[in-house]
């Protein structure tokens, strides 16, 4: 027996109806080839013809519980307008500026028997127009892409059949080639449609919706189950558990802890008072727990992270050694070291090989190492790789790499072949890869924002600029900023900004890592190029940049003016030789050595112009003087003091201790400021600044010095970078 065919349900307008059934657009009785996404706006449309339809209404009405860029939705009403033949005042679909959208043609609903609209639609009574395979291939694809018509394609479209009064032969000629164009665009459409069928675009469903920084997130052995490390509110860092079926997530109680990875068991290893100096370095103390309960085994302090190996029987760890990470495993046998960080181990699925991300001399690169210690470089040249985890079927690596302002999603074979997986507006970064192919990753929010205490007012001014800055240096009456732009920005590269401290825009001065601020406040000192970097001087208000002689150096490390404005100390390496400190004239002399060897930190000069106090090797305090001789040690100053100015008199210092870059230490305040006393040692609280919300609080400024003060103490400048993480789950890379 014949199946009947159910009656169709439409709407009417103008030449057109959209088949609510079939999900066909149809033209004057010929399908209109509309991308599924494109239809289900057309549909919703039409059916609020005449009301305004709000913007967020829209975009959760056709992307409902999925991560999708706002231009989404203005790209498809663009689309949808092409298909209906019409820009800008457009008869059919108005746009109502900041709000939304509005279906403006009058619609009629009606209702037939199968396919008896086409009829009336193209004039020709009781002719019926059945869609093909190939033709509903071409008029509904089955992703959210575009497909661009080919030539082929619209020529078969628009003439398949000759005009009356075309000779006979011509017109078997236009009906035989027009045939052979329809059945090569319908091949062509057929051919695309199933390529892009193939290769939908992914899904991102969020899981997070608290303030705070995600950060870490593995798979438990399930595969559905999701234990992720946050610090939520300026709380401590604490392991979480979601599913993807709840918005809700669970506290595992372990407070000041952070997830590292999960054995086949459900074994965790986590850290225990968890503290990162940057995003790529961190140190803890290395745990194990039961997802099932109990309280945490310590195994091993100083750990940088840590992964299981798939039978769950050992542990691939990372620690710091004298000036080297070490790679490990099993814990004790050393497979790896390298002079700069080694990030994010993460063992094979096989258990044969460990992939992770290499710091060196500001390259990034990944790396993968045999159980006989034999390490190999996959992919190098890389800057801010943000995470890594092996593919679900365990052929490839994949990590994120963060570049101004948008994520590419990589993946790299053992062998070294690499490929463009997916590229995400924002910065991401890639925590896990399930077996399925689902993957979680993290969309981080940042922002390097600065505080102020203008002189004269009494109240604190946000002297933030773009996305990312960082404060340097402050003029000695407070009212001039020096910063430091990176982050997009910038456009992803370095650039030095001078700002008023009364809220007036800041100005932009070059290129380059600004380092100090002149004492009259004319000139800032900054780091421009590479191989070799080189010293130049940027006038705050008229005149041009002057470049300084670098002799044989080709690197450059802390810089500051000595007092008299006209000389400038800094360490620098030339080749072959170490890290020495340099003297300068900013008049156009060369560099000049001093007898001290090695790095200093935290210079503060004294009034006499040539001593100075600053943080030397073991991270001790000496006075040093810039003509030579033995530092002296300065008793009284711990490790953890950052020594930021001294008072106007010269008898004391200024400085703060920085408790760690978790949320923890800044709840209730960003840090205490000390003055110490030069002659007794005697140091005592002088001030305490407060943040009043210290969500997102990760590190107390990106590049120190994080906070700055005036020889009298009235003003000061703080910053810190605020980190703002979603964590979600990605299903459909491919």
């Amino acid at each position: 027996m014949a199946l009947s065919k159910p009656a169709k349900h439409l709407y009417q307008f103008g030449p057109f109806a959209v088949d609510v059934a079939e999900r066909v657009l149809w033209r004057e009785g010929r399908p209109v080839a509309l991308p599924p996404k494109a239809f289900d706006l057309l549909l919703v449309l039409v059916e609020n013809s005449g009301h305004l339809l709000e913007k967020d209404e829209l975009m959760q009405r056709l992307w409902p519980d999925t991560f999708v860029e706002e231009a989404n939705l203005p790209n498809t009403i663009s689309l949808l307008r092409k298909a209906l033949a019409g820009d800008g005042d457009h008869p059919y679909i108005e746009t109502v500026p900041r709000r939304g959208y509005r279906f403006v043609a009058a619609v009629e609903e009606i209702s037939g028997g199968p396919m008896e609209f086409v009829a009336g639609l193209n004039g020709t009574p009781g002719e019926s127009v059945e869609l093909s395979l190939t033709e509903r291939a071409r008029a509904s694809p089955t992703i959210e892409e575009k497909v661009e018509t080919t030539d082929a394609q619209e020529a078969a479209a628009v003439a398949p059949f000759p005009t009356p009064g075309q000779p006979k032969h011509h017109r078997l000629f236009g009906f035989g080639f027009g045939l052979a164009l329809l059945a090569v665009g319908a091949g062509v459409g057929l051919f695309y449609g199933r390529k892009l069928w193939e290769n939908p675009p992914p899904s991102f469903q969020q899981l997070t919706f608290r303030r705070g920084t995600v950060w870490s997130a593995r798979f438990a052995p399930d595969g559905q189950t999701i234990i992720y490390g946050a610090a939520w509110d300026g709380h401590p860092t604490q392991p979480f558990l979601t599913r993807p079926e709840s918005p809700e997530s669970r506290s595992l109680g372990l407070i000041d802890g952070d997830i590292l990875s999960i054995s086949p068991s459900g074994e965790m290893a986590i850290s225990l008072g968890r503290r990162f100096k940057r995003f790529w370095e961190s140190s803890g103390k290395l745990a194990r727990l039961s997802l099932a309960g109990g309280a945490p085994r310590e195994v091993l302090d100083r750990v940088n992270d840590a992964d299981w190996s798939p039978d769950g029987t050992s542990l691939a760890v990372v620690r710091r050694g004298k000036r080297r990470d070490r790679l490990e495993f099993p814990i004790g046998k050393v497979l790896y070291e390298s002079q700069g960080f080694i990030i994010y181990p993460r063992v094979s699925r096989q258990g044969d090989a460990i992939a992770f991300l290499e710091r060196w001399s500001g390259d990034e690169s990944v790396g993968i190492v045999n159980l006989a210690g034999e390490k190999k470089t996959l992919a190098s040249g890389q800057n801010n790789e943000t995470g890594l985890a092996w593919s679900a079927s365990g052929e490839e690596i994949c990590f994120t790499v963060a570049k101004a302002g948008s994520t590419g999603l990589h993946a790299v074979t053992p062998s070294g072949n690499q490929r463009l997986v997916t590229l995400m507006a924002g910065e991401w970064k890639l925590h896990d890869i399930a077996r399925d192919g689902r993957a979680l990753l993290t969309r981080d929010h940042k922002r390097g924002e600065i505080i102020g205490l203008p002189p004269g007012e009494t109240s604190e001014r946000d002297l933030s600029w773009l996305d990312r800055s960082v404060a340097i240096d402050l003029s000695a009456d407070g009212r001039k900023l020096l910063l430091s732009k990176v982050g997009a920005g910038g456009g992803g590269s370095e650039a030095v900004y001078i700002r008023q401290t009364d809220g007036s825009p800041a100005v932009r001065l070059g290129d380059g890592e600004a380092k100090a601020l002149s004492p009259d406040g004319k000139w800032v000192i900054a780091i421009q190029g590479s191989a070799p970097e080189r010293l130049v001087l940027l006038p705050t208000g008229a005149g041009e940049a002057r470049p300084l002689k670098n002799g044989a150096i080709t690197d450059y490390y802390e810089v500051e003016w000595l007092p008299d404005g006209k000389q400038i100390i800094f360490g620098a390496i030339e080749p072959g030789q170490p890290l020495r400190q340099y003297v300068q004239d900013t008049e156009g002399g060369s560099p000049r050595t001093t007898t001290f060897r090695g790095e200093i930190q935290w210079a503060v000069f004294l009034p006499d112009g040539k001593s100075y106090v600053a943080r030397g090797a073991g991270r001790k305090y000496y006075a040093f003087h810039t003509e030579g001789g033995d530092p002296r040690p300065v008793a009284g100053l711990a490790e953890t003091d950052y020594v930021i100015a001294g008072s106007a008199d010269g008898r004391s210092l200024f400085s703060f201790q920085l408790e760690g870059v978790s949320g923890s230490a800044l709840a209730t305040a960003l840090s205490r400021i000390y003055k110490f006393d030069l002659a007794t040692g005697r140091k005592e609280v002088w001030r305490e600044i407060a943040i009043p919300d210290p969500a997102g609080i990760t590190i107390v400024g990106p590049e120190f010095p994080s906070l700055l003060l005036t020889p009298d103490g009235r003003s000061y400048v703080y910053n810190y970078l605020r980190v703002l993480s979603d964590l979600y789950l990605v299903d459909g890379l491919k």
